[in-house]
């Protein structure tokens, strides 16, 4: 239901939500800006909620026009969203907001009981006027309060909980499938002992980068980082954020020389990855 229609034309923003959320955070500034504009799109909605016209997914150029970027970016950014999970897709390949659908369906759930509510109210008036209680008779009321409760049980179990893996229609790696929620976590610092895995060392470098320069460069900032901004939910999504920006920076460092310096050692020993490197680019 469009905003129009349910009545709803304006709703509550909760600005540390949108700041303190991980996977909105770990996603780029165009990413972010996008997913503002889509959240006015989906708001205004015949489905409230869900990017879609006509019961169909919107296609990138429909999005091109109400946004203004072009087909191309909104494809970049919008796979960016679904892989950092800052959204779903239900199982026709519609892009939704599931806290914008919860709170439109907790909407329309108060707004169907409280319209129940009176309508039984009404009839309870009328049926005491027409014919009182007497024993042995069930009374209008009890059968009136019994059929609300049914119903607010059916109300309540009305929630869509549907994820579908459309990570074909998107282009989406496997391993970001759409899989169904696990409950909320709670973000940590960088632990002093981290280092990446096997996975995300080799994601480092097929972009060209300098696996341990670019293991020293993250530990140091994130260790010295102070306040909520060094909380993370994900520290494997923050690498690879954290080596597309060096990689677009220009940040490429191949492999040092036999004989040129290394760089400094800080506070990991990483002499046994450094071994493991050499084996992979050679010693030249």
């Amino acid at each position: 239901m469009a905003a129009k229609e349910s009545g709803y034309k304006w709703s509550k923003f909760y600005w540390d939500d949108w700041a303190n959320d991980g996977a909105l955070q770990s996603c780029n500034l165009t990413a972010q800006g996008l997913w503002m504009h889509l959240l006015r799109v989906m708001f205004n909605n015949e489905r409230q909620g869900y990017l879609q016209i006509n019961n169909k997914a919107m296609s990138a150029l429909q999005l091109s026009k109400l946004t203004g970027l072009d087909s191309r970016t909104i494809k970049k950014q919008l796979s960016i969203l679904i892989e950092n999970n800052v959204c779903s897709v239900d199982e026709n390949g519609i892009v939704f907001s599931r806290r914008m659908v919860r709170e439109s369906q907790s909407k329309n759930r108060k707004s169907n009981v409280s319209a129940t509510s009176t309508q039984h109210k009404r009839s309870d008036v009328a049926t005491s006027m027409q014919q009182p209680c007497s024993e042995g008779v069930t009374c209008m009321h009890e059968e009136n309060a019994e059929n609300s409760q049914k119903q607010d049980a059916l109300n309540k179990n009305k929630i869509d909980k549907n994820r579908i893996d459309i990570s074909n229609k998107l282009d989406i790696p496997p391993k970001y499938k759409n899989t169904p929620q696990a409950k909320s976590k709670r973000g940590s610092r960088l632990p002093d002992d981290w280092l990446p895995d096997e996975e995300d060392r080799e994601y480092a470098r097929n972009l060209g980068l300098d696996v341990i320069r670019t293991i020293e460069d993250f530990c140091g900032h994130w260790h010295a980082k102070a306040g909520k901004d060094a909380i993370k939910l994900d520290w494997s999504l923050t690498w690879k954020n954290w080596c597309r920006k060096a990689r677009d920076w220009g940040n490429v460092h191949h492999f040092p020389k036999q004989n040129q310096q290394q760089p400094a050692k800080k506070q990991h020993n990483l002499d046994w990855m450094v071994e493991e490197e050499k084996q992979l680019w050679g010693n030249g």
